[in-house]
């Protein structure tokens, strides 16, 4: 999935996804987007009995022109306090109202969730972040695709602070992506050897990163007794990284 992270939106996409507060309150910048849809969302609300803008609701509406669908995602708030916790709950509804909608492409449109503007950064970065962890899908060998969207925007309005938060959340589910794609390999492609040489081209630029391959000699030297009988099992020549 493409994660992208941009400071002006014109209202339209595949998907515009908007944060709606507990007891249905719309942040400045849903409210101006509002005014963009002559009033829709607010109206919408107004008549929506089940949905009341607690974390983990969603409502997808379909507006007469603009973005093909609004996905209204409820945040919480008030009594139920708006915390990194829950980003998960939060991200996991916006996944499936996206999803569900059949489109590829969605903006989500940030607010000031709290006060302090680091903390607004690494909110939506979590959100970002956990979304992107729900798009792995190893479909490899797999005539037909798995479906999902294909790119996710927030429109936030200091793009570097987001991303300064986004990064380390970036590169660590890039290593959850590798390690499960290296697990679900079957055994007589993901043998030793090539998951040595996999972690070597993946992980063998990284800063301060030093990786040392063991063959059996070395495995010999070692004592490493048990692991080279377990190799003994294989045609395939054991590794130790």
């Amino acid at each position: 999935m493409d994660i992208q992270f941009v400071d002006t939106f014109g209202g339209q996409d595949d998907v515009v996804i908007v944060p709606v507060f507990k007891n249905k309150e719309l942040g400045a910048n849903a409210e101006n987007l509002d005014k963009l849809y002559a009033g829709f969302i607010s109206a919408t609300l107004r008549h929506e009995d089940k949905f009341n803008g607690e974390a983990g609701q969603s409502l997808t509406i379909r507006p007469v022109a603009g973005a093909k669908r609004i996905v209204l995602a409820g945040m919480g708030g008030d009594d139920e306090k708006i915390t990194k916790d829950t980003a998960i709950k939060i991200a996991s509804t916006i996944d499936k109202a996206v999803r569900a909608s059949g489109y590829e492409n969605a903006t989500f449109l940030c607010e000031d969730f709290f006060d302090d503007d680091e903390m607004n950064a690494d909110f939506t970065a979590t959100l970002a972040d956990v979304i992107r962890l729900k798009s792995y899908s190893f479909d490899k060998y797999k005539a037909k695709k798995a479906d999902g969207f294909k790119r996710l925007s927030f429109a936030f309005n200091n793009v570097a602070d987001v991303q300064k938060a986004y990064q380390p959340k970036h590169e660590t589910t890039s290593g959850v992506f590798l390690a499960r794609d290296m697990s679900n390999e079957p055994p007589n492609i993901m043998t030793p050897e090539k998951a040595a040489q996999t972690i070597q081209d993946e992980l063998g630029s990284l800063p301060g990163v030093t990786i040392r391959v063991l063959d059996e000699k070395d495995m010999e030297n070692e004592k490493m007794g048990a692991e080279l009988a377990v190799g003994q099992g294989s045609i395939n020549p054991p590794r130790m990284v």
